[in-house]
């Protein structure tokens, strides 16, 4: 087997430590591509749909025989998706269920950031349990399909997305810290830059917003766990460091995202808060991969 072809590797869920072990494993004998599904077959063997890879929406699209919605936040999907999808921005489903099939039995895929992101299968069980017959979840997501070279609505493959980052923008540093080009985020690639050589600046502080299973399962060094969704802005606030500056991180960038915005449209002070906008992939013992997430563009 090529030493670079994607595994997933799982087991009886959470408490079990066999997949972890096996994933650990497999990345000393030089397997590059190794993901670990946690939840493992308790939780797959819960779920009423299908998930499918990029063949599947690749022919979807080609022969328009499939709805695809987005779930990530409405910021994500206006600066790239994939061509014919539309938003479904998985936190304002109520909001957004007007826009249902009529056809109870028309196919529908829902994707998000990647595996690490759930929102994908949130829209999927929101689906099923209003009756749709035909609901499948394109886990790989978007980071998948862009990996693939595939066009995105931004306006081309990884040939554009070169092209964009070519670019680079005059840099701005607040209290030592690069500011991203998007609001509210650090400099990605600086950041990464910073985790990797370990010399994350001492006055900021990661802060994981995602559940604490997902947080267990595997975080950046350093990081402390607030689930931003359980929390009011107040809360969430009231939470925070009042010494550092908080850089809000989860899977896939939308939590971080979604995380700053509450805090931001509540009126709340966000001068000292700003988020990772990266997918983190992180194995039991926090060994990490992360990819930066290109900037939306505004």
């Amino acid at each position: 087997m090529a030493k670079d072809a994607e595994l997933i590797v799982y087991c009886g869920g959470w408490k079990c430590g066999k997949s972890p072990k096996l994933a650990g494993h497999l990345q000393k004998l030089g397997y590059t591509d190794v993901k670990l599904y946690q939840a493992g077959m308790p939780q797959w063997s819960d779920r009423d749909y299908v998930e499918v890879g990029l063949p599947v929406v690749k022919a979807a699209i080609e022969n328009d025989s499939a709805l695809l919605m987005d779930a990530r936040p409405r910021k994500k999907f206006l600066a790239a998706t994939i061509p014919g999808s539309i938003s479904m921005y998985d936190q304002e489903l109520d909001r957004l269920s007007s826009r249902f099939p009529v056809d109870k039995n028309e196919p529908i895929i829902a994707f998000c950031g990647g595996y690490k992101c759930d929102k994908s299968h949130i829209v999927a069980n929101t689906l099923i349990a209003a009756g749709y017959n035909d609901v499948r979840v394109f886990a790989a997501g978007l980071p998948a399909w862009k990996k693939a070279g595939l066009a995105t609505t931004a306006g081309g493959g990884a040939k554009a997305v070169a092209a964009k980052d070519s670019a680079p923008a005059e840099a701005t540093f607040v209290d030592g810290v690069k500011v991203g080009m998007d609001e509210g985020t650090i400099d990605g690639k600086w950041y990464y830059a910073k985790i990797q050589s370990g010399n994350i600046p001492q006055n900021t502080v990661l802060v994981d917003v995602r559940g604490h299973e997902d947080y267990a399962s595997g975080h950046i060094p350093g990081s402390i766990n607030l689930k931003a969704g359980d929390l009011s802005a107040d809360q969430l606030a009231a939470k925070l460091p009042d010494d550092k500056i908080a850089v809000l991180v989860c899977g896939s960038g939308a939590r971080a995202m979604e995380a700053y915005y509450k805090l931001k449209d509540a009126g709340k002070d966000v001068s000292d808060v700003m988020y990772f906008d990266a997918n983190v992939s992180c194995a039991p013992g926090n060994d990490c991969e992360i990819e930066v997430n290109e900037p939306l563009g505004f």
